[in-house]
């Protein structure tokens, strides 16, 4: 029976936990050799789209697997990349926005500029984790998913403290639905940031494949 490669992207985000290494081998080798029989049997894309759903419920035993291993040097060191992700993202969204705000305002009708902002800072609200998701996977090489996963949790707990905040300040003891969307849209934005570190993950995936086809053999 000859070998099939599986999905290269799925493969890479499964690599990308920093889960032990013989763990992790053993879990793709699994993996890959279901796929090869499903292929020959059910066809390339039912044995993709059964790859892709194994790979979603191979990942919290990956995550498993790095928590009983890391240290505390693991934790400061994702806490730091975390924040430098965070902040480095605010400071893109803020020259973004006051230097549009800057040209755009001198440009446009007050009307239609209050259009165009109200319309960048919904935008923004939902560019942002994924950029920030991607920027934390580009600093933690190693384990860009771990560090796109860090950043969320982060992300999140901002969230709901900032939301908590708003809604004692502003609606006492009452939810209104302002403040019911603010508990909705948190882990909208916790997955938006982890869909950045896919990002990143996927492109760098194919840049080292790209590179392998081009060495001769």
């Amino acid at each position: 029976m000859s070998q099939i490669s599986p999905p290269q992207v799925a493969e890479a985000i499964l690599e990308s936990f920093g889960a032990d290494e013989e763990f992790t081998d053993a879990i793709l080798g699994d993996l890959a050799q279901e796929y090869t029989q499903r292929v020959e049997r059910y066809g390339a894309t039912a044995a993709r789209l059964w790859y892709y759903r194994q790979a979603v419920l191979a990942s919290p035993p990956l995550l498993r697997n790095w928590l009983s291993s890391a240290r505390w040097s693991d934790g400061r060191r994702l806490l730091n990349v975390a924040g430098l992700a965070y902040v480095t993202t605010l400071m893109i969204n803020a020259l973004l926005f006051f230097g549009g705000s800057a040209v755009g305002s001198t440009l446009l009708p007050k009307p239609v500029w209050s259009t165009v902002v109200s319309t960048s800072a919904v935008v923004l609200m939902f560019v942002t984790p994924f950029v920030g998701g991607y920027l934390a996977a580009s600093f933690e090489e190693a384990k860009p998913m771990i560090a796109a996963l860090a950043l969320a949790f982060f992300w999140g707990v901002l969230q709901v403290l900032a939301t908590g905040y708003a809604w004692l300040s502003t609606s006492g003891m009452s939810l209104g639905p302002a403040d019911l969307a603010r508990i909705v849209i948190v882990p909208i934005l916790m997955t938006i940031c982890v869909v950045g570190g896919m990002t990143r993950v996927r492109i760098v995936s194919a840049r080292r494949a790209a590179a392998a086809s081009s060495i001769p053999s």
